[in-house]
């Protein structure tokens, strides 16, 4: 509400409007994030499953 406000050049109104695009920036970039985020979990995975059979083996 405040954003919409004629003092717009009052430093807190201007601190707000930066963190609200930036929070909107954040969110664009994590949902792009997130696609390619599950492909690495993946791999991640897999790569525990090889530890946890390795140290099964030492043991």
């Amino acid at each position: 509400m405040k954003s919409q406000c004629p003092y717009s050049l009052l430093p807190r109104a201007k601190q707000k409007k930066e963190k609200e695009k930036k929070k909107e920036e954040k969110k664009k970039k994590k949902k792009k994030k997130k696609k390619k985020k599950k492909k690495k979990k993946k791999k991640k995975k897999k790569k525990k499953q090889k530890m946890i059979m390795v140290k099964k083996i030492i043991n």
